[in-house]
């Protein structure tokens, strides 16, 4: 029995909207794995091309809704405020923190996914997810793009 409020209330609403969604897939018989897949792949090529041409290279992966780009070989701007040279924070942490407050776009340092052990080795990578519409993915596009 789902309630009106609660988990089963937001696993009705998702089982609804991918319901609606499937009756929206083109052709009719595609089902809506199939066409949420098609729509990833083209969001992880936009995305992977945006961040290569800023010279952000790309991390190759299978599986998964998240990419990981090397924020190591490129400088921006706000690398040279004196707040950001003060942080006492790893690379990516910092990066992160500048691009989500100076481009508003949603991406994350991925050292924070790490125990403290092997947190060394991934410093220099984010993670952004691609599993958004392709509007969400055209916009952060033009963001990357606008990196100076």
């Amino acid at each position: 029995v789902l309630s009106s409020s609660g988990i089963n209330a937001e696993y009705g609403h998702a089982v609804a909207g991918m319901m609606r969604r499937q009756r929206l897939c083109e052709p009719p018989k595609e089902t809506y794995y199939t066409w949420a897949g098609n729509i990833y792949k083209e969001n992880y090529k936009k995305l992977s091309k945006a961040f290569t041409d800023a010279n952000m290279p790309v991390v190759a992966a299978e599986g998964g809704f998240f990419m990981i780009v090397d924020c190591s070989k490129r400088s921006f701007e706000f690398q040279k405020s004196a707040e950001y040279v003060t942080l006492d924070e790893d690379l990516d942490v910092k990066i992160a923190k500048g691009i989500v407050n100076n481009f508003k776009l949603a991406i994350l340092p991925l050292s924070l996914f790490c125990n403290p052990s092997g947190k060394n080795k991934l410093t220099n990578y984010l993670r952004i997810c691609f599993a958004k519409s392709s509007e969400t993915v055209d916009r952060a596009v033009t963001i990357i793009r606008s990196f100076e």
